[in-house]
């Protein structure tokens, strides 16, 4: 009886939530799509015969599709997605009898939803002459479709289709020409099979995976989400010529030779492509991700909960006020949304340069210098010719003075220059000191040398503040020329000639970029422990290709081990030569593997023991180095 009142009470309480909480829906365009709902066995279109007067002037219209459309109510279906039930308009969008409508329905088969495309079907008969006008027009055009709007290349492709149907079917019905014009418009203007999912705004990746592998879609419907399509490549070569299609489209080339595509269509979506050889096991494969049509505002990201008022608030003071942000986060999480909402921020009379390597970003601003990488056109050996990365770009958008400099990503040694500028603090910047026990603020550029001037300063540790004095002034000149140090491990360090790099001898001495040669030594930072409080650096701990220089240690472990087993175990033709003679120093490796065959403590000896960076006459460090706060900062410790 319990469980029966009990069942009865959960019931009352879930009737009760439906009938008080409002219905989620989506935000609905001028003209919202009115969403049908039909049986579960499918929708049929019904064909309306043309009247006699009827002719055909301009085709099927490719309209742009809206950025949005009406959903219908789908809060009871989020528990049963077997009851969803949606079908919408694709080409022409907002009608009736579409030629290319979408259907998303629950499939018994493949126990999900699937998103079915359905278009104009043909007869055997209908589809020779299909091919037959397709071959035709490919024979005889003699233009760029690429190159034309998409209003001319439409009217100069009609004509050249009514010449056609005259010629070779001239008695077709109106409706049966409509539905071959439809499919030639697809295929020569359009994206072909993937034509009517680039039309729907409510999709934002499309994904092909390879050959007879349904291409699959996701849907800004979060109850949709990622469902599979009726569309499919059916052979490798009808995917392999799309691929190359794509590439047109986006300007560039693909090939064996350069497998993999990154690029941009027309219309601004991101297309990243690979062509099925031997780095494609399963044939080509595309990824197209689509942007809105109309850009998202921060009052959209407000509404859809991306940032509160106070953040987006707090953003908007840190742009007004020329503050540096950096926008980071996983795919698809709304990076270049954000950015394109916050650019709204930034002043219309401002000049704004943007980098990127793929086009992405729509800026809606007039004072605005958008600039894209561009691909080697030809390699001579290891020269590249005609590439322009995105260092190039970004030393010159330096030259360019702009008041916002924005890089639309950043994935590698663009990063040092971009963090340099980011450091570089503007001498109009103030600071605060004190003056006699009272706190007065004046701009970096008005500090004058031979003056002290103490200022409050924060703990990072502590979180205390103190007062400290400014030590040093330094003044970097306009940037007009960048170096980059390629050190012999690989690694590389951007800088401009102002900046100053680290050398040893002996001691740490500062050295200008601009003096380095090749062959100069400088020190780069390494990773430390994570502590707050260091009382010592461990050398050989810190450093893997380090040599240690320790005759003593040695000398006992050969002792212990014997001569034979000691120069086996260290992997060398004599260990004598590790007993002092000429300063030679065994690789750190070696070191601890033979000092722990002899079971030897060697840490408490860590005093004692010396070490160097290269062979031969190198100079020698102490395994233990004592830290002192300027060695700490300049290897990156704080």
């Amino acid at each position: 009886m319990k469980k029966v009142i009990r069942k009865a009470i959960v019931g009352a309480k879930k009737k009760k939530e439906k009938e008080e909480k409002p219905v989620i829906q989506k935000q609905t365009i001028q003209q919202p799509i009115i969403i049908q709902q039909v049986q579960q066995e499918g929708f049929r279109r019904e064909e309306v015969k043309p009247k006699p007067s009827e002719t055909i002037e301009k085709g099927i219209s490719l309209i742009e599709a809206p950025s949005a459309i009406r959903m219908p109510k789908l809060k009871d279906m989020e528990e049963d997605l077997t009851k969803v039930n949606i079908k919408y308009a694709l080409i022409p969008r907002n009608s009736k009898n579409p030629y290319a409508w979408a259907h998303i329905k629950w499939s018994i088969a493949d126990s999900s939803l699937v998103y079915y495309v359905y278009e104009p079907e043909l007869t055997e008969q209908e589809k020779k002459l299909l091919e037959k006008i397709k071959q035709e027009l490919v024979e005889k055009l003699d233009v760029d479709f690429t190159t034309l709007k998409k209003g001319e290349a439409k009217e100069y492709l009609v004509e050249k289709f009514k010449e056609m149907v005259k010629l070779m079917a001239k008695d077709l019905p109106i409706e049966k020409q409509n539905a071959l014009l439809y499919y030639i418009e697809r295929d020569f203007i359009g994206l072909g099979k993937i034509e009517p999912l680039m039309q729907d705004p409510d999709i934002e990746d499309i994904s092909c995976d390879g050959v007879g592998i349904p291409i699959y879609i996701y849907h800004r419907n979060p109850l949709v989400g990622s469902v599979k399509t009726n569309i499919m490549f059916e052979t490798a070569d009808e995917l392999d010529t799309f691929v190359n299609k794509l590439a047109q489209r986006c300007g560039k080339s693909i090939s064996v030779a350069n497998p993999l595509l990154q690029g941009a269509l027309p219309d601004g979506s991101r297309v990243q492509a690979t062509l099925g050889t031997d780095i494609a096991r399963r044939g080509s494969n595309i990824t197209i991700r689509k942007f809105t049509k109309e850009p998202l505002t921060p009052t959209h990201i407000i509404n859809f909960g991306t940032l509160d008022k106070k953040l987006t608030s707090y953003l908007w003071i840190l742009i007004e006020y020329g503050r540096s942000i950096l926008i980071s986060g996983g795919t698809a999480s709304g990076k270049t949304s954000l950015l394109n909402a916050l650019s709204l921020f930034i002043n219309p009379n401002l000049k704004v340069v943007s980098i990127e390597d793929t086009p992405e970003l729509s800026l809606p601003l007039p004072h605005w210098v958008p600039t894209v990488a561009r691909t080697s056109i030809s390699e001579v050996g290891a020269k590249k010719i005609g590439e322009v990365d995105l260092f190039d770009l970004l030393k010159e958008s330096l030259r360019q003075r702009p008041d916002y400099l924005i890089v639309g990503e950043v994935r590698g040694k663009e990063a040092y220059v971009l963090f340099q500028q980011i450091a570089s603090i503007p001498g109009y910047e103030t600071v605060l000191y004190f003056d006699n026990n009272c706190l007065k603020k004046t701009a970096i550029e008005n500090l004058k040398f031979g003056i002290q001037y103490n200022i409050p300063t924060l703990d990072p540790f502590t979180g205390k503040v103190s007062t400290l004095p400014i030590k040093y002034k330094i003044k970097h000149r306009a940037v007009d020329k960048l170096y980059k140090i390629i050190t012999k491990s690989g690694r590389e360090i951007i800088a401009t000639s102002a900046h100053s790099v680290f050398t040893y001898d002996g001691k740490i001495i500062p050295i200008m970029v601009q003096d380095l040669k090749v062959g100069s030594e400088i020190i780069i930072p390494a990773k430390l422990p994570s502590s707050n409080e260091i009382k010592d650096l461990d050398l050989i701990k810190m450093f893997k290709n380090i040599r240690v220089y320790s005759p003593e240690l040695i000398k006992k472990a050969s002792k212990k081990l014997g001569f034979k087993e000691a120069s086996k175990i260290a992997n060398v033709s004599c260990i004598s030569h590790y007993y002092g003679v000429n300063n030679c120093a065994i690789k750190s490796e070696k070191f601890i593997k033979l000092m722990k065959k002899a079971n030897i403590d060697w840490r408490k000896e860590l005093k004692n023991i010396k070490v160097k960076f290269r062979g031969g006459n190198s100079p020698m460090l102490p395994a233990k180095l004592k830290p002192t706060p300027e060695l700490l900062r300049l290897i990156g410790y704080y």
